[in-house]
C-alpha cells in the first residue's frame, strides 16, 4: 500500500488521497510554486471544505464569498484573507476549470495606511533639518509652491511662467 501512487505516508500510516487532491497537485506540479506556496493552498482548500462540510468541488462561489466574510469576521488581515483567497481562484479556476473564477472572487483589498505627518523640524522625507539654511530654503519652497498653485487655481498661470 505504501508504494500505491494514490496515497501519502505520514508517519508510517497511508492516507488516500481524492482524486480531486490528486488533480490539484498534478496542476500545481505542472506550474511548479514553491513547496509552501503547494502546501498553503492545500491548506486552504481543506479549511474551506471543512468549514461547509461537502467536497470543495460541489461548493458555489456564494460559498466562497461566506468563507470570505467569515475569515473577515474572524479578525484576518487583508493580506490573510488573500493568501486564503488565491488559494481558492487557483482550485476553482485551474483544477475545475471555471474560467470565470478570478471575476466572481474578489480580492479583499489592503487598508490605505495613512501618511505620515511631519513635523516643522523636517523636510518633506521626515529628516530632520541640519542647519537654519536647510530650514529657510525649504520654507521658500513651501511658500513658492502654493503661490504657484493659487495662480494656476486662478487661470493666470502663464503670467507667472512668463516672469
Amino acid at each position: 500500500m505504501a508504494d500505491d501512487p494514490n496515497t501519502i505516508s505520514t508517519n508510517s500510516l497511508a492516507v488516500p488521497i481524492s482524486p480531486l487532491r490528486q488533480r490539484m497537485l498534478e496542476d500545481m506540479t505542472i506550474r511548479r510554486p514553491a513547496p509552501r506556496t503547494q502546501a498553503a493552498y492545500l491548506s486552504a482548500v481543506s479549511r474551506f471544505s471543512r468549514h461547509f462540510g461537502p467536497s470543495p468541488d460541489r461548493l458555489s462561489y456564494e460559498d466562497v464569498r461566506a468563507w470570505q466574510l467569515h475569515l473577515v469576521q474572524s479578525g484576518l488581515g487583508a493580506s490573510a484573507v488573500n493568501n486564503q483567497i488565491t488559494a481558492l481562484r487557483f482550485f476553482f479556476c485551474v483544477t475545475l476549470g471555471q474560467r470565470d473564477a478570478s471575476q466572481m472572487i474578489p480580492q479583499a483589498r489592503e487598508p490605505e495606511s495613512l501618511r505620515q505627518v511631519l513635523s516643522a523640524d523636517s523636510d518633506c522625507f521626515g529628516r530632520p533639518f541640519q542647519s537654519e539654511f536647510d530650514r529657510g530654503r525649504a520654507s521658500f519652497r513651501r511658500d513658492y509652491d502654493c503661490l504657484r498653485f493659487r495662480v494656476w487655481s486662478s487661470g493666470r498661470f502663464g503670467a507667472l511662467e512668463a516672469a
